[in-house]
């Protein structure tokens, strides 16, 4: 009996030794697995990271953008404006020139004709 005893336990023995041995077996698995996720999850926080850098440049290149987009309104605007201008003074000078070509023209007139009253008159009129 007490043989049969110590093989049950010399059995029992060798179950647990191949158990503890699939355990360490296990163990050395999954902290390799373990290992791998910790250098995959390093990697990703390094990814994030990168990111939100990406994130945080573009953010300013947006900003950039967006001055540089109001300031080239605010240049047009005053182009516009300019040219607004220098079209309304082409115009006075086109009206102003056409007034002297005709005061011009009535001054060559007077003194063709000797007319000294009508000449005076003219340039009172453009005083």
């Amino acid at each position: 009996m007490e043989k049969t005893k110590r093989e049950e336990v010399e059995r029992r023995n060798k179950e647990l030794a191949k158990c503890v041995k699939a355990l360490r077996t296990d163990k050395a698995r999954m902290t390799g697995e373990l290992s791998s996720l910790s250098e995959a999850q390093e990697a990703l926080l390094r990814r994030i990271e990168l990111c939100e850098n990406t994130q945080t440049r573009l953010g300013a290149y947006v900003t950039d953008l967006d001055a540089h987009t109001k300031q080239g309104r605010e240049y047009s605007a005053t182009i516009e404006n300019t040219i607004a201008s220098a079209i309304s003074h082409s115009e006075l000078l086109m009206k102003r020139e056409t007034e002297l070509k005709v005061l011009l023209k009535a001054r060559e007139d007077a003194l063709e004709n000797g007319s000294f009253e009508i000449m005076n008159r003219l340039m009172s009129f453009r005083d």
